[in-house]
């Protein structure tokens, strides 16, 4: 992840003050749904405990862990860590659950 660009000035960089960062609520969320698609894209294709040890792709694949597959991205979506920082959702999990298979859940 990189943090946002900021251009500091020359006397910003003599103050013997440390320097202090603003990220704004839309960096802040921007940032959290680069992080969150990454680790959940890769998610896709980890093998899962609850899912017999297939990964959610292949199991979602399967009539009867589909469901699992999908009670697990729910349970992601309603702990999406944007909730509790910004309000909101972080991160669309319909594209979570159309890169494994299964269909969106109207929002």
């Amino acid at each position: 992840m990189t943090p946002p660009a900021r251009q500091l000035t020359v006397d910003a960089l003599m103050l013997d003050e440390p320097l202090t960062l603003v990220v704004t609520p839309e960096e802040d969320r921007m940032l959290l749904n680069r992080f969150l698609e990454q680790a959940y894209l890769e998610w896709s294709d980890q093998p899962h405990r609850l899912l017999g040890g297939q990964t959610p792709r292949h199991a979602a694949a399967s009539p009867a862990l589909r469901g699992t597959v999908s009670a697990l991205i729910d349970d992601m979506e309603r702990h999406d860590p944007g909730v509790r920082r910004m309000g909101r959702a972080a991160f669309r999990y319909n594209r979570l659950r159309a890169h494994v298979g299964l269909d969106e859940v109207p929002a």
